[in-house]
């Protein structure tokens, strides 16, 4: 079954069993026959990433998945003196950059699916892409390659490369731009301030939807970003037990939509399953503003929910903010609640505005409901056994 996986067993499994193979095996007839193997079955890998190289499984897992095709594309380089190079092939430039790509700022970065808090691309693995690629290199090479707190087949790798290694290809030609990086297929925005003089302020905004490999239900949430400080946040990796892999899976609040910060109506939470999804219906964006509006009606199996549209506007112009408003309609009246989640702490400054902070970072939270009575209420989130 791994063999056909798009996760990241395929790539981990694979580098296993045809290191071992490639390390033992002296028969040539036998050592292609491995060799094959890897090429037909490692091109289902990246099947699960969108078109634009978007990672659904998260940082964590591309490290840890990506990681693994690069030690297998390098083993079987290696083997064949340069005849076979997997990171050559078309399906693995846009995810080979997805580490590049990601980061929101100041070496902060989404914890968007199973993520631990914190994750940041593996540093051997994006020296390894770049040399490859011909991107600008950071650090000491051999202090990058010979990290001994490393599993022993990463380290062995690494600490063996050839001191240049060949170019795989020249960088796919990118639209990023300082402001925002928007991974359209995946329906995942990263917009910034990034104006001089002003306090980096930056938000992660995600469609998707909810059949994504260790999936979250979080269509429609979002996070913010101030100076080095992930103020709002996606709360991650909850701590792994069997019934995170369940079908009790969602009983978590951490992995549910109760977790993220996304919209109950009427008492539900998010469907699970692919057409459980967040579906563009506006995307424009300028020097002054970003805005993206994503209808999430159909996350949620509620007969009386007629409508549904979240619209995210980043304002950079004047004084930096995120502007999210939700555009509801229903059959009949109905509670309609949204959260916002921290790992910080917060408190109430006025009756429709709350401050929200962690370490020496703070953001202002002001709620309109256009007249609309309502309650706010703090409730602290732990799935740790």
């Amino acid at each position: 079954r791994w063999m056909r996986s798009h996760a990241n067993w395929n790539p981990v499994c694979l580098a296993g069993i045809i290191g071992a193979a490639l390390a033992l095996e002296e028969s040539p007839t036998e050592r292609a026959w491995y060799v094959a193997a890897a090429e037909l079955y490692i091109s289902h890998y990246f099947l699960g990433y969108t078109s634009d190289g978007y990672c659904n499984e998260g940082l964590g897992y591309w490290n840890y998945g990506f990681g693994r095709f690069v030690m297998l594309g390098e083993t079987i380089r290696q083997a064949t003196r340069g005849g076979i190079d997997l990171l050559a092939t078309p399906s693995a430039q846009l995810p080979a950059l997805f580490g590049n790509r990601f980061e929101i700022q100041n070496g902060i970065y989404p914890t968007i699916s199973d993520c631990v808090p914190g994750t940041k691309p593996d540093l051997a693995l994006l020296r390894y892409i770049n040399e490859r690629f011909g991107l600008p290199l950071t650090g000491d090479r051999n202090g990058v390659f010979t990290p001994m707190s490393e599993a022993l087949p990463v380290l062995t790798l690494f600490a063996f490369l050839p001191d240049r290694l060949p170019r795989a290809q020249a960088a796919p030609r990118l639209s990023d731009s300082p402001l925002r990086t928007w991974f359209k297929d995946a329906g995942v925005l990263i917009t910034r301030n990034a104006t001089e003089g002003r306090p980096p302020f930056a938000a992660v905004l995600k469609g998707g939807h909810n059949a994504e490999s260790h999936n979250h239900n979080d269509v429609g949430s979002f996070s913010v970003t101030l100076g080095n400080t992930m103020v709002l946040c996606d709360p991650g990796l909850e701590v792994y037990t069997a019934r995170t892999f369940s079908a009790d899976r969602y009983l978590s609040k951490v992995l549910s939509s109760y977790g993220h910060a996304t919209p109950v109506i009427a008492g539900k939470l998010q469907s699970t399953g692919p057409e459980a999804r967040g579906v563009v219906r506006r995307a424009e964006f300028t020097e002054e503003r970003d805005t993206l509006t994503l209808d999430i009606r159909s996350a949620y199996a509620l007969p009386e929910l007629k409508r549904l549209e979240r619209t995210f506007c980043f304002q950079r112009a004047g004084a930096s903010a995120l502007v999210v408003g939700d555009e509801v309609e229903f059959s009949r009246p109905q509670h309609f609640e949204t959260a916002l989640i921290t790992w910080g702490k917060w408190e109430q400054l006025a009756e429709n505005e709350l401050v929200i902070r962690d370490r020496n970072d703070a953001v202002r939270v002001r709620i309109h409901t256009g007249g609309q009575a309502y309650d706010i209420k703090s409730e602290t989130l732990d799935e740790a056994v």
